[in-house]
């Protein structure tokens, strides 16, 4: 047989020749050079629309139902064949599963009605009213799960930007009546009489106790007062002389209410301070003298 000689490919030998007849000719081509040609014409606009056309007449519907139907059955036979022959082997096993996964997660994306099957774990028998009901519930399902996560995202948020706020303030304890309190807001002391570990309490709600302690057990509270003075008179005496000495606070606000009738809790600590400087100023001139 005469060769054929391609103007690209150069002399062809049988295999690389693709031999028709065409108006009782007998013709000849190069088969790569028919392929790159059918490739072309492939994806061509006209071809595209061409073969849609046809694919749509009730013939073609027909021919391709019945492909399908002749390729799913062969298709079975051989899937089941290949199956029994590597069900024991570890690659093919390891392969099944991942294939299954990635169809799963194909079908959760598209919530089609295949996945709603399997949640059901009916396949055949499954209705369109029990399909209907569970893809409703697996919409609400994911919308309270939305809302949930939201939720923690925010809390997160949240929590870290109040533990920053905390680190750059120095915020030591938080009070539920008072707020967020400094260092020297509190102070610290033991939690219990008999626990090791410490915490910091708020020095104006230990302060408010004490004072309603206080008020409510007076006479308990000043006879005990009086008996340590008669049973300690020179430690009272020392420490009375420091208080005075040291100008302490209340010592200070006491000179400034006397005969005045002004309570303690209405005096500006910047009126204190003047007045504790003043002293100072008096005792320095007495001491001069």
């Amino acid at each position: 047989m005469k060769r054929k000689k391609c103007e690209i490919h150069g002399e062809l030998t049988v295999e690389q020749t693709r031999i028709f007849l065409y108006k009782g000719y007998t013709r000849m081509q190069c088969r790569e050079c028919n392929k790159t040609y059918d490739k072309n014409k492939k994806r061509t606009e006209t071809y595209r629309q061409r073969r849609l056309e046809k694919s749509r007449t009730p013939e073609e519907k027909e021919k391709a139902r019945i492909r399908a139907i002749a390729y799913r059955a062969r298709r079975r036979i051989v899937a089941k064949a290949a199956y029994q022959r590597k069900k024991d082997d570890p690659e093919f096993i390891k392969a099944r599963r991942e294939s299954n996964n990635r169809q799963y997660q194909k079908m959760k994306e598209e919530f089609n009605d295949n996945y709603i099957k399997k949640l059901l774990r009916i396949y055949k028998d499954a209705t369109p009213e029990q399909l209907i009901y569970k893809r409703q519930e697996i919409l609400e399902f994911r919308r309270i799960r939305a809302e949930l996560k939201k939720q923690r995202e925010i809390i997160s948020e949240k929590k870290a930007q109040r533990k920053k706020y905390i680190e750059e303030n120095g915020i030591v304890k938080t009070c539920k009546i008072h707020g967020d309190l400094k260092k020297e807001d509190t102070y610290f002391a033991s939690n219990g009489k008999k626990c090791l570990n410490k915490i910091f309490v708020c020095r104006k709600c230990h302060l408010d106790k004490s004072q309603k302690t206080y008020e409510k057990n007076r006479d308990l509270y000043q006879e005990k007062h009086r008996k340590y003075a008669n049973d300690n008179k020179a430690s009272v005496k020392e420490r009375n002389k420091r208080y005075v000495d040291n100008l302490a606070d209340k010592y200070v606000a006491k000179l400034i209410i006397k005969n005045t009738g002004i309570k303690f809790e209405d005096i500006d600590p910047k009126l204190i301070d003047l007045k504790r400087t003043l002293i100072q100023i008096k005792r320095k001139i007495k001491g001069m003298k």
